[in-house]
């Protein structure tokens, strides 16, 4: 307030007026010098006439205590958070200690056994060997003593005592020579080697499990009951939504499948962390591709008594897959490429998409999509929509159904929202919803990707021919990574895949 003055800085005159272009009072001379242009200036007297007594000052007053609580709210939340976080580390440390010590009693268990084993072997080789070598040294001896007995009579004996005693020492060892056959024969002279197999399961543990396991983070959204208002405006971060004109798909590369042969694309998925799904329509595998778009390894097969009609993204390396005839849905582990789970359902799967929570699987057999809660397996089904292909994004369902050439919007108790329809969609077979909900559609019959609004009132054409689209079958956008793939018709049963920035 002491630095406030009455005197214009630069003319030395009291201020009369009030430029609102520039929002600052002036002099007469600044309304020559620095505001000749300036078309709303008013008389600094009407200005302050009536501003002790207006609504602004109760509205500042009230805007600072909500801003004051808006911060004391902050740090109370920050404060709670730390404490969060360290009792969440605690936690953590104290289960995989639990986990170690598990995995520790257990090699200790399963170690004794095998060490009470080896004992009681060895023990068993060892006592049979010892009673042989006592058996052994006794015959050994006659030995010895049939060769002083030799040496005595060669020396003193007659020659019919010599006659006699050669008989009666060969005999003896003629028997000791038996003895020595028949341990031979009976294979008591075998070796008996100790061995050890060590469990494949055990050893895989050196190979297959690369480290303990992993600490992630996950980001839930910070909620304020108490909302900040300074002058007309609400202050909050609100995301900017880009519009319609802003969003131009960038080509990034095509994905390369495997060998010479010829691909056709039934379904393509991008994943969280930018690699890339494919069902390919003669191989019926499912192929895992890297973000850079070159083949890895085929995750898991099918028979053609499974018939996966399509398969969506469900949380970091699972993914759900619909098999057509086996009216089942399964959930597939990527990285350890096998199903870890099947869900049974009352009809032939069709399309299915998934929001983090929620499963929406269609019913061939009638207009039926069924919504069901991963976290309790509790479902609801909605009868009567109309579709060829699904996305679910929140609330929302939307739909395409190629035979009328239509777009849908249903909520998900069932209500429907709008419907498009008009000649830039023909025969519309993929869709997809973007991280700002802006709605995709395969347009098949005039080869290209229409964009429509959250509403479904505006809409443009953002790929076509021009720019390589061709029958675009298979097409997926993933919102996390920002990334849409689309497939187009290169030849006669042959199909790449486009992958582009969105």
């Amino acid at each position: 307030m002491k630095e406030t003055s009455n005197l214009c800085k630069d003319h030395d005159r009291k201020y009369e007026l009030y430029c609102s272009d520039h929002e600052c009072a002036c002099c007469s001379e600044c309304t020559l010098d620095k505001h000749d242009k300036c078309q709303d200036i008013k008389l600094l007297l009407e200005i302050n006439r009536n501003i002790n007594s207006s609504d602004s000052i109760p509205f500042l007053d009230e805007d600072l205590k909500n801003l004051g609580e808006k911060f004391e709210q902050i740090i109370d939340y920050l404060h709670n958070r730390i404490r969060t976080n360290k009792n969440q580390k605690t936690q953590i440390l104290k289960e995989i200690k639990s986990v170690r010590k598990s995995i520790d009693d257990y090699l200790d268990k399963i170690e004794g056994q095998i060490l009470a084993e080896l004992q009681s072997k060895h023990s068993k080789i060892q006592s049979k060997m010892e009673d042989l070598v006592k058996q052994v040294e006794q015959h050994s001896k006659q030995i010895v003593h049939l060769q002083e007995d030799f040496l005595k009579m060669s020396i003193y004996a007659t020659s019919w005592q010599t006659y006699i005693g050669l008989k009666e020492i060969k005999k003896a060892s003629s028997q000791e020579s038996k003895y020595i056959e028949d341990l031979e024969s009976k294979g008591n002279f075998d070796k008996h080697n100790l061995h050890v197999n060590i469990s494949s399961a055990l050893q895989s543990v050196l190979t297959d499990v690369k480290s303990f396991g992993d600490i992630s983070i996950t980001n839930q959204p910070y909620s304020s009951n108490v909302k900040v208002i300074i002058g007309d405006e609400v202050q909050h971060s609100v995301p900017k939504i880009p519009c319609m004109e802003q969003i131009k798909p960038t080509f990034l590369n095509t994905l390369k499948f495997p060998g010479r042969q010829k691909y056709l694309m039934m379904k393509l998925l991008v994943l969280d962390d930018g690699k890339f799904l494919a069902l390919e329509n003669h191989q019926e595998s499912l192929m895992l591709f890297g973000t850079d778009g070159y083949f890895w390894r085929n995750v898991v097969k099918f028979s053609k008594d499974d018939f996966p009609f399509n398969f969506c993204n469900i949380s970091n390396n699972i993914v759900a897959v619909s098999l057509y005839y086996k009216h089942q849905v399964i959930l597939v582990d990527i990285e350890k490429n096998k199903t870890i789970e099947t869900i049974d359902m009352p009809g032939a799967c069709c399309d299915i998409s998934c929001n983090g929570q929620t499963l929406a699987i269609s019913l061939s057999d009638d207009a039926k999509i069924i919504l069901l809660n991963l976290q309790d397996k509790s479902s609801k089904i909605i009868e009567a929509v109309q579709l060829t292909h699904l996305v679910l994004f929140k609330e929302n369902i939307y739909c395409t159904a190629c035979g009328t050439h239509e777009v849908f919007c249903y909520k998900d108790t069932g209500e429907h929202v709008w419907t498009v329809k008009n000649s830039d969609i023909d025969i519309p077979v993929g869709i997809a919803v973007d991280m700002n909900g802006f709605v995709y559609i395969a347009s098949v019959g005039n080869n290209s990707i229409v964009q429509l609004s959250p509403d479904g009132k505006s809409q443009k054409t953002i790929l076509n021919e021009k720019d390589g689209i061709k029958c675009p079958n298979a097409f997926d956008i993933n919102r996390k990574a920002g990334l849409m793939i689309v497939s187009s018709q290169t030849s006669y049963c042959t199909d790449e895949a486009f992958v582009y920035k969105i």
